[in-house]
């Protein structure tokens, strides 16, 4: 079968990152060893940023990399400097770089499809499936398709073999933790007394016989309330999915086991803030109750002290309202307000600074806890937002270990 994702296709619009400089991001420790990198975190705090930023490194390091975004917000296209993110991957050219960077939205109904296809015995068959209106409503708005479909998807496109490195961006922490139990959820389903009996019942509708007796006692009670044909459709759904139950289980059992394994690891993103270092602390417990493997906290915003000597800048006002001509008619008292204006935000940044390394203590000393110890990132808080590739080599290389 064709891959689900396709074949990778070069942007339209040539997107040209120059990364001739040598310059080192605390990010490249990431990259060494993992085959799957997973961004989690709360919304807003710059998951698809680091997702981007981690793939950029990692072809900058030489690799075949992969970025996915299971968020629905899809501003992973933004980040990419891209106009949109098609449900294939996009390869983005990158210049002197010796590997390569794409790019992917996931999308459910494609892999949906892609699933029912792989585990169908026939053409008819999977056809058949995907024709059924039922299961073309329930491949989209089905409780858990979304967050199970996207682990599918990490599934495929790591058994291709493909990418040295795939980084997922995931949706904000509610959502992030059903896809990460997805695989979980649907064996506990497909293993459920209910499911079983379901399917039991299913069989012995087969037939023309069958199915009839059931649409004559729907006529009579079910069709008030659902409809005969939709009765119809859904027992003709059910009963296909019984051949494909085995293939389902497999896979589920398989993306369960992918999700914990030593090729995968996880990346716990936030803020500076409150709340967001709580929904940080509740993750990593999840994790670590899971047995998956975290191999980072990264804070991101963070206000950092400046290198700032007050006497120098004051000087550099005198300087400047002496030798640019626009200035010079500046009173003395006006430069001594301009130049206190300075100190006083100088001392604004600074008061930033130490609330944010306090803020930051807790969530160090849980990092340091582990076993063994996870490092802590800190990114800078940037002033204008970082949407193409440039901006994203500059999130790296100035992501540092929190001291």
């Amino acid at each position: 079968m064709a891959s689900a994702l396709g074949c990778a296709r070069t942007l339209d619009v040539r997107v040209v990152l120059d990364m001739a400089s040598n310059q080192t991001s605390a990010l490249d420790d990431l990259i060494a060893e993992r085959k799957i990198l997973v961004c989690v975190g709360s919304g807003g705090v710059g998951k698809t940023t680091t997702s981007a930023a981690i793939a950029l490194r990692a072809a900058k390091a030489g690799k075949n990399a992969l970025v996915v975004t299971v968020d629905p917000a899809r501003r992973l296209a933004n980040a990419l400097g891209m106009a949109s993110m098609p449900s294939t991957a996009v390869e983005v050219p990158l210049e002197n770089v010796s590997g390569r960077l794409s790019g992917l939205m996931f999308d459910t109904k494609t892999t949906f499809d892609a699933v029912i296809r792989k585990h169908a015995k026939t053409a008819k068959e999977a056809e058949e499936i995907l024709t059924n209106p039922f299961y073309e409503k329930a491949s989209t708005t089905l409780a858990g398709a979304h967050e199970y479909m996207a682990m599918e998807q990490l599934l495929m496109v790591h058994e291709e073999k493909k990418y040295d490195l795939i980084v997922l961006d995931t949706p904000p922490s509610a959502h992030a933790i059903d896809f990460l139990e997805a695989p979980e959820r649907l064996l506990r389903f497909l293993d459920s007394i209910q499911t079983r009996a379901m399917l039991r019942t299913a069989r012995a509708m087969k037939g023309p016989l069958g199915l009839f007796r059931i649409t004559g006692l729907v006529a009579r009670g079910v069709s008030r309330f659902i409809g005969s044909a939709f009765f119809e459709n859904l027992i003709q759904f059910i009963q296909s999915f019984d051949n494909l139950y085995d293939g389902f289980r497999t896979r589920a059992a398989r993306a369960q086991s992918l999700i914990r394994s030593d090729a995968t690891g996880f990346v716990v993103v936030h803020a500076p803030e409150e709340s967001t270092l709580r929904e940080a602390a509740r993750f990593d417990t999840r994790l670590s109750q899971a047995n998956m493997n975290v191999d980072a906290f990264l804070a991101n915003r963070v206000h950092l002290a400046a290198d700032f000597d007050v006497e120098i800048a004051q000087e550099q006002v005198e300087q400047s309202c002496t030798n640019e001509p626009a200035l010079e008619l500046y009173t003395e008292s006006t430069r001594l307000r301009l130049a206190q204006k300075i100190i006083t935000l100088h001392q604004q940044l600074e008061f930033l600074a130490k609330q944010d390394h306090e803020a930051l203590t807790t969530i160090a000393n849980r990092a340091n806890s582990r076993t063994p110890a996870v490092p802590l990132f800190v990114t800078p808080h940037f002033d204008a937002a970082l949407h193409n590739l440039e901006g994203l080599d500059t999130f790296a290389c100035s992501t540092k270990r929190f001291a």
